[in-house]
């Protein structure tokens, strides 16, 4: 039943939007990158949980160098299984189960190199390369296969003293405690208490599994049993559910030679009656309370993980309403500053000059001009009106409008990538340690089975994930935005109206010639500019101040988009927003099944009172 129903939980897991995105390549930004090792472990740990429910009740022995580790396994076993100490002198984890042909195998690092052979020939090898540390660096771990009934339900990992716990063997011991049920923690009676060993027992209880803390070689001290017991109570009683005196030693003399009486000095005959009450007996409640703990704290994981997500697109989905908003204030000033300046220009600057020019021309005229005067007069009006000159006015006031409106949309963009690259940052960094923080709370109460999670969502995924330099998001946000804008383009190509200009001077040559009053001529010189800048300000002026609000808007547009590329990693914002939307239905179902582990653990007794 259990099985089935962790079956169904991977198979929900494979069902993840969040993963359903990896495979798709779907870039979910620097947060999503850090917690991708930690759901690829969730994954490879559900599988674990599922084998488990088809193995025998795992023991580990854990303890410092000289606790006696391996005599008390003989002791456990009855027989002598193999030299003492192998697993300290070689810093080997040795996992010892049934098989019904006794042989060993050392497995390494690299599958193809595996030794395979009999008990004797794998204690051979141990001995002959005890010195070798290259060897031992590539050893992954030994097992030694026995056809001992005592084994059919009980797998026992023997691991080295924790003085010689090698990197590589440390991350390989927590793996075994993760597919553990029991953990015997065995301290040496002679140095109890000057070994700092509080901060590992506290590592490994964080992983849920129940510690059973033996106290042996007490038939080699004076101090009394229930003395060395009440004191260890004292130092690691909340780490622990029981603390037992014993003598490995003696008990398995005891066993070996048929001797009751050291069978019963030494303790042994208790902590097998504590195993097989609170072990043996339930050993497929304790298995089903241990794999049920552990795997709702796989999916409460998963969905914490889901959560930071959808937490990420949230803020995502508000930044950018915030951006948008902000870029509609920086296009309204933008348009608002150009049209008013090319306004006051076209009014106070646009042939001003030339008319006032013209003006004093006329005025130095005489009352009778000769016609060869007026003419030069004519022709120098039509120049100033002519299409080249009025074309090289309006297009360098173009030029100049144009390079304002880079400048302003630059500045505003520099601002909005200062604004994003400081958000973003803040964001991630806030998130993850909130991320971090509810990790903690979870291995604190149950097992984890991955406590490098914490390494892969934390201090090193900030550096590995943090957020690009401003500049770098400024150039993003800009250097498209700015190729998909022409507002020279746009308005260059608006020219003066030649036709009109052309009947306009005209008229005025008309005047000149018919017309000998200064005065009058002098109007008419003023009625030509009024009408040429009127007709450009009809038609064209009006065109212009267009062209503004319409190239500014597609300025605005495209920098919203690059925006939301580049915090949506190139990713459509309505994907995101269905990712969201899929998640928290994913959620949903996981708390389903987080419910029905729980009504299956109310049926399990707890393993141990």
């Amino acid at each position: 039943m259990l099985q089935k129903k962790l079956e169904q939980t991977a198979k929900h897991f494979e069902q993840s939007p969040v993963r359903e995105s990896w495979s798709n390549n779907m870039n979910l930004g620097p947060l999503s990158e850090s917690i991708k090792p930690a759901m690829k472990s969730i994954d490879k740990d559900i599988n674990t949980l599922i084998e488990k429910c088809q193995t025998p009740l795992k023991l580990v022995i854990m303890g410092e160098v000289k606790a006696g580790k391996s005599t008390l396994i003989n002791a456990l076993v009855g027989k002598v299984l193999s030299p003492t100490n192998v697993a300290e002198t070689t810093a080997s984890i040795i996992e010892i189960s049934y098989d019904k042909n006794a042989n060993g195998t050392i497995f390494t690092t690299s599958s193809n190199e595996n030794i395979v052979g009999t008990l004797d020939e794998i204690y051979q090898t141990l001995d002959q390369k005890r010195t070798d540390m290259d060897f031992f660096k590539n050893v992954d771990y030994v097992k030694l296969g026995f056809p001992l009934k005592s084994l059919k339900s009980l797998h026992i990992i023997d691991t080295p003293g924790l003085a010689t716990v090698r990197e590589a063997n440390e991350k390989r011991t927590e793996s075994f405690i993760q597919s553990a049920d029991v953990i015997l923690w065995v301290f040496n009676g002679h140095v109890l208490g000057q070994a700092d060993i509080e901060g590992k027992l506290e590592e490994v209880a964080m992983m849920g599994k129940p510690i059973i803390a033996l106290i042996n070689r007490v038939d080699e001290l004076n101090t009394p049993a229930d003395k060395l017991v009440n004191y260890l109570e004292k130092k690691i009683d909340i780490y622990v559910e029981d603390i037992m005196a014993i003598s490995a030693k003696s008990a398995l003399e005891g066993k070996l030679e048929g001797n009751e009486d050291k069978l019963r000095i030494s303790g042994l005959l208790e902590l097998l009656e504590y195993l097989e009450t609170n072990i043996e007996r339930n050993s497929e409640n304790v298995q089903t309370h241990s794999i049920i703990q552990s795997s709702k704290v796989l999916i409460e994981k998963d969905c914490l993980f889901h959560d930071n997500i959808n937490e990420d697109i949230a803020r995502v989905i508000s930044d950018l309403d915030v951006r948008k908003n902000e870029i509609s204030f920086f296009n309204e000033n933008i348009k608002r500053a150009l049209q008013a300046d090319l306004k006051n220009w076209f009014e106070l600057e646009f042939l001003e000059r030339e008319k006032e020019e013209m003006m004093v021309k006329v005025k130095q005229l005489g009352i009778f001009s000769k016609t060869r005067e007026s003419k030069e007069l004519s022709e120098e009006l039509k120049d100033i009106l002519s299409e080249k000159a009025l074309e090289r006015q309006l297009q360098e006031k173009y030029e100049d409008i144009h390079k304002q409106f880079m400048t302003k949309w630059e500045r505003a963009s520099a601002e909005l990538a200062s604004k994003i690259e400081a958000e973003q940052q803040i964001h991630y960094k806030n998130n993850l340690a909130s991320l971090q923080m509810k990790l903690k709370e979870l291995d604190s109460r149950a097992p984890s089975g991955e406590e490098a999670l914490l390494d892969g969502a934390g201090k090193g995924a900030i550096v590995a994930g943090t957020y690009g330099a401003t500049a770098a998001v400024y150039t993003a946000i800009l250097g498209p935005a700015a190729a998909s804008v022409s507002l020279i383009g746009a308005i260059g190509a608006i020219l003066p109206p030649v036709l009109l200009v052309g009947a306009t001077v005209g008229a005025v040559w008309k005047a000149i010639t018919h017309k000998n009053e200064k005065n009058k001529f002098a109007q008419e010189i003023k009625t030509t500019f009024s009408d040429v800048k009127s007709h450009i300000e009809k038609q064209y002026l009006t065109s212009v101040l267009e062209g503004i609000d319409t190239e500014s808007n597609k300025m605005a547009n495209a920098i919203y988009n690059q925006i939301c590329q580049h915090v949506c990693k190139n990713e459509d914002i309505e994907l995101l927003v269905r990712l969201k939307q899929n998640n928290e239905n994913y959620i949903r179902v996981s708390k389903m099944h987080l419910l029905e582990l729980e009504e299956l653990k109310e049926k399990v007794e707890q393993p141990i009172a």
